[in-house]
């Protein structure tokens, strides 16, 4: 038997793309800055935008948007978001863009983890991303709740003519930096008469460098085949038993980068007796991960 899965990386933000409005989102911005949305962005936006503009700036102002989030489980996240920028006259009285994506405890809170690209001075073009965290390791959030924030700075020349700047934010994306799955993959059935014993067997010939936690059980066995860090920990289930006329589930959980794939060969092992007792078959049981 083959079985063929994809493990994807999940977006923690419920309302990440805009679309043709503010979607749920809050912000705040000094008084010479103000946040709208339009659903007519300029060409290339991903359908809508977060508009924060001003039209007679002297100096440095900011605004920011944020959205609250809680996670029952750890997990490790990257964050990006894609900008657009257009500057008015006189163009060379602009200095450029910050901006910072950060996670926070609360919104007065200092960030727990954050990221910052600063002088973005490129206008007229979508730059994609404009800003992407992928740190060296991938940062860790435990269970609770949170606040991310996207904070934008406009910058001008404080003694300058004034200068009219628009942001356009078409996307702010929080989403876990490892791919992920979890579910049922197939079932063992016991058509026989008598009950029947089984495990699974995790071949040496698996390719499994590429996952970061894997799991693989039969129902529930106490014991699980486990790989951590491209390494196999154990290489077998503990026994199970199947009634006759009956059927269990082959449960698959792992974690992996973006684009990665795995193999993991398995064999069924199904005897009459537990521990290898009695007359025994086995069956290959072939999982291919794609992510």
């Amino acid at each position: 038997m083959s079985v063929t899965v994809a493990a994807q990386q999940t977006d923690l933000l419920s309302n990440w793309d805009f679309n043709s409005s503010l979607n749920g989102w809050s912000t705040y911005s000094q008084s010479s800055l103000t946040w709208s949305s339009t659903s007519n962005p300029p060409p290339g936006a991903y359908g809508g935008a977060a508009v924060l503009s001003g039209s007679n700036l002297n100096g440095n102002f900011y605004g920011y948007i944020y959205q609250n989030f809680s996670l029952s489980t750890q997990v490790y996240v990257n964050m990006s978001i894609r900008l657009y920028i257009t500057v008015g006259k006189p163009r060379g009285h602009f200095q450029g863009v910050d901006v910072s994506l950060s996670v926070r405890s609360s919104l007065s809170s200092s960030p727990i983890f954050i990221c910052t690209t600063t002088n973005i001075n490129t206008a007229d073009q979508w730059l994609t991303p404009t800003l992407s965290c992928t740190p060296s390791q991938p940062f860790a959030l435990q269970p609770g709740s949170y606040v991310f924030v996207a904070n934008i700075t406009i910058k001008t020349k404080p003694r300058g003519a004034a200068v009219p700047v628009t942001v356009y934010i078409d996307r702010v994306r929080l989403f876990t930096s490892l791919a992920t799955f979890s579910r049922v993959i197939a079932y063992v059935s016991n058509s026989g008469s008598s009950t029947l014993y089984v495990r699974l067997i995790l071949s040496s010939t698996s390719s499994v460098s590429s996952l970061t936690s894997t799991s693989v059980n039969i129902d529930s066995a106490s014991q699980a085949i486990t790989i951590s860090s491209g390494s196999i920990q154990t290489g077998a289930t503990s026994w199970v038993s199947i009634a006759s006329g009956s059927s269990i589930p082959i449960q698959l959980s792992l974690t992996m980068p973006p684009s990665g794939s795995a193999e993991l060969d398995l064999l069924l092992e199904a005897c009459t007796q537990q521990n290898e007792l009695g007359a025994c078959v086995y069956y290959p049981v072939v999982v291919k991960i794609t992510s």
